[in-house]
Protein backbone atom coordinates (compact mmCIF):
# COMPACT_ATOMS: atom_id res chain seq x y z
CA UNK A 1 0.00 0.00 0.00
CA UNK A 2 2.85 2.33 0.68
CA UNK A 3 4.56 1.38 -2.52
CA UNK A 4 1.54 2.57 -4.50
CA UNK A 5 0.95 5.31 -2.60
CA UNK A 6 4.42 6.51 -2.80
CA UNK A 7 5.12 5.61 -6.41
CA UNK A 8 8.30 3.84 -6.17
CA UNK A 9 9.71 0.80 -3.99
CA UNK A 10 10.36 1.07 -0.51
CA UNK A 11 13.54 -0.21 0.80
CA UNK A 12 14.40 -0.84 4.56
CA UNK A 13 17.31 1.10 5.82
CA UNK A 14 19.51 -2.26 6.27
CA UNK A 15 18.57 -2.91 2.85
CA UNK A 16 20.04 0.27 1.80
CA UNK A 17 22.64 -0.27 3.65
CA UNK A 18 23.54 -3.47 2.35
CA UNK A 19 23.31 -2.10 -1.36
CA UNK A 20 25.80 0.94 -0.82
CA UNK A 21 28.11 -1.17 0.96
CA UNK A 22 27.49 -4.03 -2.11
CA UNK A 23 28.44 -0.81 -4.54
CA UNK A 24 31.62 0.15 -2.44
CA UNK A 25 32.91 -3.89 -2.55
CA UNK A 26 32.48 -3.68 -6.19
CA UNK A 27 34.36 -0.13 -6.50
CA UNK A 28 37.32 -2.23 -5.07
CA UNK A 29 36.97 -5.19 -6.82
CA UNK A 30 36.44 -3.19 -9.78
CA UNK A 31 40.00 -1.65 -9.34
CA UNK A 32 41.87 -5.14 -7.79
CA UNK A 33 40.61 -6.56 -11.41
CA UNK A 34 41.99 -3.69 -13.28
CA UNK A 35 45.55 -4.09 -11.20
CA UNK A 36 45.84 -7.79 -11.85
CA UNK A 37 45.35 -7.11 -15.54
CA UNK A 38 47.79 -4.33 -15.74
CA UNK A 39 50.55 -6.01 -13.34
CA UNK A 40 49.65 -9.59 -12.25
CA UNK A 41 48.31 -11.07 -8.37
CA UNK A 42 51.64 -11.08 -7.60
CA UNK A 43 51.83 -7.12 -7.82
CA UNK A 44 51.88 -4.71 -4.64
CA UNK A 45 49.19 -2.83 -6.15
CA UNK A 46 46.53 -5.97 -6.27
CA UNK A 47 48.14 -7.34 -2.99
CA UNK A 48 46.99 -3.98 -1.09
CA UNK A 49 43.89 -4.10 -2.52
CA UNK A 50 43.15 -7.32 -0.99
CA UNK A 51 43.71 -6.55 2.35
CA UNK A 52 41.58 -3.31 1.61
CA UNK A 53 38.92 -5.34 1.14
CA UNK A 54 39.76 -8.45 4.00
CA UNK A 55 40.87 -6.00 7.01
CA UNK A 56 39.29 -2.52 6.14
CA UNK A 57 42.79 -1.01 6.69
CA UNK A 58 45.86 0.68 4.96
CA UNK A 59 43.42 3.51 3.43
CA UNK A 60 39.94 2.14 3.43
CA UNK A 61 38.03 4.41 5.73
CA UNK A 62 40.16 7.22 3.33
CA UNK A 63 39.67 5.86 0.42
CA UNK A 64 35.36 5.17 1.07
CA UNK A 65 35.25 8.82 2.63
CA UNK A 66 36.90 9.72 -1.17
CA UNK A 67 34.31 7.31 -2.92
CA UNK A 68 31.16 8.61 -0.49
CA UNK A 69 31.97 12.57 -2.03
CA UNK A 70 32.78 11.71 -5.47
CA UNK A 71 33.36 8.10 -6.99
CA UNK A 72 34.85 9.23 -10.21
CA UNK A 73 37.33 11.36 -8.96
CA UNK A 74 37.99 8.26 -5.59
CA UNK A 75 39.12 5.85 -8.87
CA UNK A 76 41.31 8.26 -9.99
CA UNK A 77 43.05 8.95 -7.04
CA UNK A 78 42.60 5.11 -6.18
CA UNK A 79 44.27 4.28 -9.34
CA UNK A 80 47.08 6.46 -9.00
CA UNK A 81 48.07 5.32 -5.77
CA UNK A 82 48.06 1.62 -7.22
CA UNK A 83 50.43 2.99 -10.41
CA UNK A 84 52.43 4.46 -7.68
CA UNK A 85 52.92 1.05 -6.09
CA UNK A 86 53.80 -0.77 -9.11
CA UNK A 87 56.55 2.35 -9.85
CA UNK A 88 57.89 1.79 -6.59
CA UNK A 89 58.96 -1.76 -7.21
CA UNK A 90 60.63 -0.59 -10.33
CA UNK A 91 62.25 1.92 -8.21
CA UNK A 92 63.47 -1.28 -6.07
CA UNK A 93 64.92 -3.02 -8.71
CA UNK A 94 67.03 -0.33 -10.48
CA UNK A 95 67.99 1.13 -7.32
CA UNK A 96 66.08 4.64 -8.54
CA UNK A 97 65.52 7.51 -6.25
CA UNK A 98 63.07 10.15 -7.62
CA UNK A 99 61.78 13.60 -6.22
CA UNK A 100 58.54 13.61 -4.68
CA UNK A 101 57.47 16.04 -7.36
CA UNK A 102 58.84 14.33 -10.03
CA UNK A 103 57.31 11.02 -8.79
CA UNK A 104 54.02 12.41 -8.99
CA UNK A 105 54.38 14.06 -12.29
CA UNK A 106 55.19 10.89 -13.70
CA UNK A 107 52.01 9.38 -12.43
CA UNK A 108 50.21 12.09 -12.95
CA UNK A 109 51.02 14.80 -15.12
CA UNK A 110 50.82 17.05 -11.26
CA UNK A 111 53.51 17.78 -9.49
CA UNK A 112 51.92 18.23 -5.88
CA UNK A 113 49.73 15.21 -6.59
CA UNK A 114 50.59 13.65 -3.79
CA UNK A 115 51.65 16.53 -1.62
CA UNK A 116 51.35 15.50 2.01
CA UNK A 117 47.94 16.41 3.64
CA UNK A 118 46.35 15.84 0.03
CA UNK A 119 43.79 13.05 -0.36
CA UNK A 120 46.18 11.25 -2.84
CA UNK A 121 49.28 12.04 -0.38
CA UNK A 122 47.35 10.25 2.57
CA UNK A 123 46.34 7.52 0.31
CA UNK A 124 49.98 6.85 -0.75
CA UNK A 125 51.27 7.26 2.36
CA UNK A 126 48.80 4.12 3.79
CA UNK A 127 49.73 2.48 0.58
CA UNK A 128 53.35 2.44 1.43
CA UNK A 129 52.99 1.77 5.30
CA UNK A 130 50.91 -1.62 4.10
CA UNK A 131 54.40 -1.97 1.74
CA UNK A 132 56.37 -1.80 4.55
CA UNK A 133 54.29 -2.98 7.24
CA UNK A 134 54.52 -0.41 9.50
CA UNK A 135 51.92 2.30 11.23
CA UNK A 136 51.69 5.53 10.04
CA UNK A 137 54.01 7.98 10.35
CA UNK A 138 53.17 10.58 13.45
CA UNK A 139 54.85 14.06 12.37
CA UNK A 140 57.04 15.26 9.03
CA UNK A 141 60.21 14.14 10.18
CA UNK A 142 58.53 10.24 10.04
CA UNK A 143 56.44 10.96 7.16
CA UNK A 144 59.53 12.42 5.15
CA UNK A 145 61.73 9.18 6.36
CA UNK A 146 58.76 7.09 5.58
CA UNK A 147 59.20 8.30 2.00
CA UNK A 148 62.99 8.36 2.35
CA UNK A 149 62.99 4.42 3.08
CA UNK A 150 61.21 3.63 -0.42
CA UNK A 151 63.02 6.39 -2.85
CA UNK A 152 60.88 9.19 -2.85
CA UNK A 153 62.84 12.35 -1.96
CA UNK A 154 60.34 14.70 -0.45
CA UNK A 155 61.54 18.43 -0.43
CA UNK A 156 65.32 18.85 1.11
CA UNK A 157 65.32 22.82 0.99
CA UNK A 158 62.62 23.88 3.07
CA UNK A 159 63.97 21.77 6.12
CA UNK A 160 66.75 23.48 7.49
CA UNK A 161 68.49 24.40 10.85
CA UNK A 162 71.02 27.27 11.54
CA UNK A 163 74.22 26.40 13.22
CA UNK A 164 77.57 27.99 14.24
CA UNK A 165 80.98 26.16 15.73
CA UNK A 166 80.01 22.62 13.95
CA UNK A 167 81.80 20.34 11.76
CA UNK A 168 80.59 18.08 9.01
CA UNK A 169 82.27 15.11 7.46
CA UNK A 170 81.43 14.32 3.72
CA UNK A 171 82.82 10.49 3.24
CA UNK A 172 86.29 10.71 4.82
CA UNK A 173 86.55 14.30 4.90
CA UNK A 174 85.32 17.28 6.62
CA UNK A 175 83.47 19.22 4.33
CA UNK A 176 85.40 22.39 3.33
CA UNK A 177 82.69 24.83 2.73
CA UNK A 178 81.45 24.25 6.68
CA UNK A 179 84.89 23.69 7.67
CA UNK A 180 85.58 27.30 6.47
CA UNK A 181 82.03 28.52 8.50
CA UNK A 182 83.80 26.56 11.22
CA UNK A 183 86.57 28.38 10.79
CA UNK A 184 85.51 31.58 11.05
CA UNK A 185 83.21 31.16 13.62
CA UNK A 186 80.47 32.29 11.48
CA UNK A 187 76.81 30.83 11.34
CA UNK A 188 75.20 29.46 8.56
CA UNK A 189 72.58 27.44 7.28
CA UNK A 190 72.18 23.28 7.00
CA UNK A 191 69.37 21.77 5.01
CA UNK A 192 68.57 18.55 4.27
CA UNK A 193 70.03 18.68 0.48
CA UNK A 194 73.39 19.20 2.55
CA UNK A 195 72.77 16.15 4.67
CA UNK A 196 72.59 14.13 1.53
CA UNK A 197 75.94 12.53 2.12
CA UNK A 198 77.00 13.26 5.60
CA UNK A 199 78.41 10.64 7.36
CA UNK A 200 79.13 12.67 10.36
CA UNK A 201 79.15 15.89 12.49
CA UNK A 202 81.21 17.05 14.97
CA UNK A 203 80.30 19.41 18.17
CA UNK A 204 83.08 21.35 19.94
CA UNK A 205 84.04 19.73 23.37
CA UNK A 206 81.04 17.58 22.24
CA UNK A 207 78.48 19.90 23.71
CA UNK A 208 75.77 21.40 21.40
CA UNK A 209 73.76 24.11 22.89
CA UNK A 210 70.31 23.83 20.72
CA UNK A 211 67.74 27.13 20.75
CA UNK A 212 64.60 27.25 19.66
CA UNK A 213 64.44 31.44 18.49
CA UNK A 214 66.11 33.24 15.67
CA UNK A 215 66.99 36.13 17.91
CA UNK A 216 68.44 34.28 20.78
CA UNK A 217 70.84 32.36 18.18
CA UNK A 218 71.85 35.68 16.59
CA UNK A 219 72.51 37.38 20.44
CA UNK A 220 74.54 33.71 21.27
CA UNK A 221 76.56 33.74 18.40
CA UNK A 222 77.73 37.46 18.53
CA UNK A 223 78.20 37.32 22.25
CA UNK A 224 80.21 33.79 22.49
CA UNK A 225 82.93 34.65 19.89
CA UNK A 226 85.35 34.66 22.71
CA UNK A 227 84.48 31.37 23.82
CA UNK A 228 84.27 28.16 20.72
CA UNK A 229 81.29 26.21 20.70
CA UNK A 230 78.48 24.80 18.89
CA UNK A 231 74.89 26.13 19.27
CA UNK A 232 72.04 24.92 16.55
CA UNK A 233 68.73 26.69 15.97
CA UNK A 234 65.60 24.75 15.11
CA UNK A 235 63.17 28.15 14.34
CA UNK A 236 60.53 26.42 16.25
CA UNK A 237 59.67 22.66 15.93
CA UNK A 238 61.96 20.56 15.10
CA UNK A 239 62.11 19.97 11.42
CA UNK A 240 63.92 17.25 9.62
CA UNK A 241 66.99 18.37 9.02
CA UNK A 242 67.47 19.56 12.78
CA UNK A 243 66.86 16.05 13.79
CA UNK A 244 68.42 14.09 11.83
CA UNK A 245 71.66 16.63 12.38
CA UNK A 246 70.98 15.95 16.24
CA UNK A 247 71.30 12.36 15.52
CA UNK A 248 74.85 12.27 14.31
CA UNK A 249 75.37 14.86 16.73
CA UNK A 250 74.21 12.03 19.88
CA UNK A 251 76.03 9.26 17.81
CA UNK A 252 78.77 10.98 18.07
CA UNK A 253 78.81 11.19 21.91
CA UNK A 254 77.61 14.75 22.28
CA UNK A 255 75.37 16.45 24.90
CA UNK A 256 72.59 18.33 24.23
CA UNK A 257 71.39 21.28 25.92
CA UNK A 258 67.94 22.57 24.49
CA UNK A 259 66.31 25.91 25.84
CA UNK A 260 63.01 26.98 23.94
CA UNK A 261 60.07 29.17 24.75
CA UNK A 262 58.22 27.96 28.35
CA UNK A 263 54.89 27.83 26.80
CA UNK A 264 53.01 24.49 25.85
CA UNK A 265 54.33 24.53 22.74
CA UNK A 266 57.83 25.16 23.21
CA UNK A 267 57.44 22.63 26.70
CA UNK A 268 56.22 19.90 24.01
CA UNK A 269 59.31 20.04 21.60
CA UNK A 270 61.70 19.73 24.48
CA UNK A 271 59.94 17.07 26.00
CA UNK A 272 59.42 15.30 22.29
CA UNK A 273 63.32 16.02 22.01
CA UNK A 274 63.79 14.14 25.22
CA UNK A 275 61.66 11.33 24.61
CA UNK A 276 63.76 10.69 21.45
CA UNK A 277 67.07 10.72 22.53
CA UNK A 278 66.68 10.28 26.35
CA UNK A 279 69.83 10.80 28.40
CA UNK A 280 71.55 12.66 25.79
CA UNK A 281 69.65 15.76 25.83
CA UNK A 282 69.16 18.32 29.12
CA UNK A 283 66.41 20.55 29.52
CA UNK A 284 68.61 24.04 29.84
CA UNK A 285 66.80 26.77 31.11
CA UNK A 286 63.24 25.77 31.17
CA UNK A 287 62.54 25.14 34.60
CA UNK A 288 60.03 26.91 36.99
CA UNK A 289 62.34 29.71 38.00
CA UNK A 290 63.50 30.29 34.68
CA UNK A 291 59.51 30.58 33.67
CA UNK A 292 58.91 32.84 35.98
CA UNK A 293 61.89 35.52 34.65
CA UNK A 294 61.12 34.40 31.21
CA UNK A 295 57.30 35.48 32.08
CA UNK A 296 55.05 37.43 29.31
CA UNK A 297 51.64 39.18 29.64
CA UNK A 298 50.34 36.43 26.31
CA UNK A 299 47.43 34.59 27.82
CA UNK A 300 47.67 30.72 27.53
CA UNK A 301 44.68 29.94 25.98
CA UNK A 302 42.52 26.54 27.36
CA UNK A 303 43.91 24.25 23.93
CA UNK A 304 47.17 25.35 24.93
CA UNK A 305 46.93 24.42 28.61
CA UNK A 306 45.54 21.08 27.44
CA UNK A 307 48.83 20.37 25.57
CA UNK A 308 50.25 20.85 29.23
CA UNK A 309 49.03 17.10 29.79
CA UNK A 310 51.41 15.39 27.76
CA UNK A 311 54.44 15.97 29.00
CA UNK A 312 56.70 13.01 30.18
CA UNK A 313 59.68 15.44 31.51
CA UNK A 314 59.77 15.82 35.55
CA UNK A 315 61.30 19.41 35.15
CA UNK A 316 58.88 20.33 32.19
CA UNK A 317 56.13 18.97 34.07
CA UNK A 318 57.02 20.93 37.29
CA UNK A 319 56.95 24.32 34.88
CA UNK A 320 53.26 23.09 33.32
CA UNK A 321 52.20 23.23 36.86
CA UNK A 322 53.40 27.38 36.81
CA UNK A 323 51.51 27.81 33.36
CA UNK A 324 48.49 26.26 34.16
CA UNK A 325 48.50 28.59 37.50
CA UNK A 326 49.62 31.65 35.66
CA UNK A 327 47.94 31.29 32.72
CA UNK A 328 50.84 33.44 30.91
CA UNK A 329 53.18 32.36 28.69
CA UNK A 330 57.52 32.91 29.02
CA UNK A 331 59.58 33.55 26.13
CA UNK A 332 63.16 32.56 25.62
CA UNK A 333 63.99 35.95 24.57
CA UNK A 334 63.54 37.29 28.08
CA UNK A 335 66.45 34.80 29.48
CA UNK A 336 69.54 36.33 26.99
CA UNK A 337 71.86 37.34 29.67
CA UNK A 338 71.65 33.96 31.95
CA UNK A 339 71.77 31.46 28.45
CA UNK A 340 74.94 33.74 27.57
CA UNK A 341 76.71 32.93 31.08
CA UNK A 342 75.58 29.42 31.43
CA UNK A 343 77.74 29.16 28.06
CA UNK A 344 80.67 30.79 29.29
CA UNK A 345 80.64 29.01 32.25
Amino acid sequence: MLEAYAGKSLKTNRELQEEDQFRREKFLKTNQFYFREKAGADSLAFQWIEELLSSKKYGYSLLMREYGKDALQAEEIFRHTGRALIKLEEMETSGEELPLAVFAAELSDNPHYFDRGTAAGLLLVHAICFREKRGLPENTHEWRELLEDVGIVPDNISSQVHVCGLRLKKGESWHPAYEAFYENGEPCVVTMENLKDITEAKAIDNQVYVVENEMVFSYLTSSEKKKACTILCTSGQLRSAAVKLLDFLVKSGASVYYSGDTDPDGLGIADRLWQKFQASVHIWRMGPEDYEKSLSGEAVGRFGLAKLEQLKHPVLRETAEYIRREKKAGYQENLLEELAKDIQK
